[in-house]
């Protein structure tokens, strides 16, 4: 990221240090010629706009432009998530005990009817976190553990119908029996069953919620042996690990936070300068949402941190004001609801941000998933959560002061041949509204300066604006330095070749200018030098 921008903001100083490496390879080539003319040779040219160098920072930015032209520069970050629906919302395990006997009046019966048949039904209520009213559930995972013990000296059977639980299309009605044993007259029964794929209704027919409820029905053969009214059959229920894929009803306020984390928005990490402002930035957030029910999200904070550890905290009414995220009604279960939200300078200090120049930003969402309007039928999924996406957009529309910048080459003066006189001419069309200056300073190997060109002098005036920062025309400029045949030589000992640069939006760096797609620079570097033969 911050190579491809940098190499945005200093595309004209490499071009123009490209152009200075073929002069000196120019020089070289011309070796020790036999004639002494007067010659004028262009070594090099070139025409560029922002627009021919996608290919490079599209690994990094992505870059646009605006209706009106003007360059776009985009980062898209990773996503921040909420925690998934099944680690916030949860059914815990459930225990259920009914017990039932025969009467007097059954008992006397029995003897001359052989067969009994008795009916009951019981009602429960579901656990729940949180106060959670529930409706109905699909479950991915659980079993339900059965278990009945009896002290009926008689064979029977007895059937669970479990009203609310639907499994493989049909009501949940398992049935068991036992023969009678003299020597081992109690009843003991357990039985397991896997609930994945079960559809649980909570609301026993539409009139409540958090209800579950099962019919027993107990068959009783006599078998000559006394039943008392003591006698029993009791049933245990275990419903163990409960996972929900879909579950409805009303669901408590639940809190929520993203994993804090942290962009290396280093965008803008090796820029220098007195002044640098864009007029527009922003971020764009995108919430995601799968939750059947309405979430609000907070930024807990974006901070910013510069090169020195300085840092600079987001404010304004985006941070003081929770966001209301849209969310999927009950047509649309199994769907997501997109929310956009802008950052901008109307409603955060994001102009300042970035003039801070942050190489990093830090930053933490807070959400809460809320109660909707009890009318208003809810639902979540196990993989409900609420994600937001985040692109900072930084419009090429703003002001450099003295953006400054510092590049070492490797370069092998001894290659040089030496000349009486050469000037360098750079000759330059310059449709972009930025002015730029530069020097070339030669170091010998012990870094120790040799020779400075083009001290002070810009390279590149800027192009005509007018009243809104657009070039209208471009600027055309010459630039002549003069090597003397010592200052070659000396050079012959140069083993580093560094590049000053110095960029101002306009003129000096107090306009805001637009830079826009098609804006252009076209450069060419002439050579004029004086052979002796």
């Amino acid at each position: 990221m911050r190579k491809s921008f940098f190499f945005l903001l200093t595309i004209l100083p490499f071009f123009l240090i490209s152009c200075f490496g073929e002069f000196f390879n120019d020089l070289n080539k011309m070796g020790n010629p036999e004639w002494n003319p007067s010659l004028g040779v262009p070594v090099a040219s070139g025409s560029f706009s922002l627009a021919e160098y996608l290919d490079v920072v599209a690994d990094s930015i992505t870059i646009s432009e605006q209706s009106d032209g003007v360059v776009v520069l985009s980062y898209s970050g990773p996503p921040v998530s909420s925690p998934f629906a099944e680690k916030m919302i949860a059914v815990p395990d459930q225990q259920f005990r009914a017990a039932i006997g025969l009467t007097n009046t059954e008992i006397g019966g029995l003897p001359v009817n052989l067969t009994l048949t008795k009916q009951a039904n019981y009602s429960f209520t579901v656990d729940t976190q949180e106060a959670d009213l529930l409706d109905s559930m699909v479950l991915k995972s659980g079993v339900l553990d059965m278990s009945i013990t009896g002290t009926f000296p008689a064979s029977g059977s007895v059937q669970l119908v479990f009203n609310p639980i639907t499994l493989n299309g049909n009501t949940f009605a398992p049935s068991f029996s036992w023969t009678y044993d003299p020597a081992n007259p109690q009843q003991n029964i357990s039985s397991s069953v896997d609930l994945a794929g079960a559809n649980i209704d909570f609301t026993n027919g539409g009139s409540t919620t958090n209800n579950f409820n099962f019919d027993l029905v107990l068959t009783i053969n006599y078998e000559g042996q006394p039943i008392s009214s003591g006698d029993s059959l009791i049933v245990n229920l275990q419903m163990s690990n409960p996972r929900f894929g879909k579950v409805f009803g009303k669901f408590a306020q639940r809190n929520f936070n993203t994993e804090p984390d942290t962009v290396f928005f280093s965008l803008l990490d090796s820029i220098m300068a007195d002044t640098f402002y864009l007029a527009n930035p922003q971020i764009n957030l995108a919430f995601s949402n799968s939750f059947g029910l309405p979430v609000s999200a907070s930024l807990a904070g974006i901070t910013a941190v510069n090169t020195q550890g300085q840092t600079m905290p987001l404010s304004g009414t985006i941070i003081n004001n929770p966001v209301t995220v849209n969310y999927p009604d009950i047509n649309q279960v199994g769907q997501a609801v997109n929310t956009t939200i802008s950052i901008n300078k109307d409603n955060s200090n994001i102009d300042q941000l970035i003039a801070f120049l942050p190489v990093e930003l830090r930053y933490q969402f807070t959400g809460n998933v809320l109660s909707a309007d009890p009318q208003t039928e809810q639902f979540v999924l196990d993989t409900s959560q609420v994600t937001g996406n985040y692109e900072i957009v930084l419009p090429l529309s703003g002001r450099v002061m003295n953006f400054s910048s510092t590049q070492e080459f490797d370069f092998d003066g001894s290659t040089l041949e030496p000349l009486n006189e050469t000037t360098l001419i750079v000759h330059a069309t310059n449709g972009l509204p930025l002015t730029v200056s530069n020097e070339l300073v030669f170091l010998d190997v012990t870094g120790q300066p040799l020779d400075t060109l083009f001290s002070g002098q810009s390279l590149l005036e800027s192009g005509v604006l007018d009243e809104n920062g657009f070039v209208v025309s471009p600027t055309e400029s010459t630039v002549e330095v003069t090597l003397t045949a010592a200052q070659t030589e000396r050079l012959q000992a140069a083993k580093k070749l560094v590049l000053l640069s110095t960029l101002n939006t306009g003129i000096d760096g107090s306009r805001v200018v637009n830079i826009r797609m098609d804006d252009r620079v076209q450069v060419s570097v002439f050579l004029q030098t004086k052979i002796n033969l």
